[in-house]
């Protein structure tokens, strides 16, 4: 892949959109809107690096509807020709198919890996991969087995599930915020990073920590785009590295 100005990747992560009535919602998703109806003339591929709604989860006949006006204009940036990469996040617990059957999407559960302006990159939304998320990654597995996510889907309703998704995500960002848990730091990431540069990679791009960052590396590159939430973060690549832009 090949880029430039005319030409861009545009990179999301970290957007968090509530997908219920909650204040403030309907301009969250307003302005993750605005964004990519503003972008598509100069973009050749969008990377949506997970978390993008708050609470993600796909039933056997239901999806959320809020995320309507979202999701047909990212059907028409596909049906366009122009690819949108979505990745999953620790927010998008069950994935079953209706993003990229119905509306096209290219699924990403892990990473995904591209050649782009003559350079390797590394992309994954970054969840689990620091060496203290141990706890993480059990939960992970859990979440993300067949059988919890049939119960789940079977014996909730969906609207007690968003509301369950909310009450939980409402939670953990207080704990965050008001420092009761212990996040990894960047040292942390850099450990990973460092080994999947020396795999061959020159670039590696993660969101999940709410933290943009630019950080050279002896084997390479590391690039966060840092929180389309609240702080209206993405990031573009157009013939170089990639680089952090702010949403007005």
């Amino acid at each position: 892949m090949k880029t430039d100005p005319s030409k861009r990747v545009v990179i999301v992560a970290d957007a968090h959109l509530p997908l219920d009535d909650r204040k403030g919602g309907l301009e969250q998703r307003n302005s993750f809107l605005s964004l990519i109806k503003s972008t598509r003339s100069t973009t050749t591929c969008y990377v949506l690096l997970g978390d993008i709604f708050d609470f993600w989860f796909e039933w056997k006949h239901v999806v959320p509807k809020r995320a309507y006006p979202i999701l047909t204009e990212l059907q028409a940036i596909v049906d366009s020709g122009v690819p949108v990469h979505y990745f999953a996040g620790n927010h998008d617990f069950h994935l079953k198919g209706f993003l990229a059957r119905e509306i096209g999407l290219t699924l990403h559960m892990n990473e995904w890996t591209a050649n782009i302006d003559g350079r390797n990159y590394f992309f994954h939304h970054g969840d689990g991969f620091a060496p203290s998320d141990r706890n993480y990654r059990l939960l992970k597995q859990v979440f993300r087995s067949g059988i919890a996510q049939k119960l789940f889907g079977t014996f909730v309703h969906p609207d007690w599930a968003m509301h369950l998704g909310r009450t939980t995500s409402d939670k953990g960002r207080k704990r965050h915020d008001s420092g009761q848990r212990r996040e990894p730091g960047l040292e942390e990431y850099l450990v990973a990073v460092d080994d999947i540069l020396k795999k061959g990679h020159d670039v590696v791009v993660f969101g999940h920590t709410h933290d943009q960052q630019d950080v050279e590396r002896p084997g390479g590159h590391y690039h966060n785009p840092g929180p389309f939430l609240s702080e209206q973060r993405y990031s573009v690549i157009d013939g170089g590295l990639p680089r952090n832009e702010v949403w007005q």
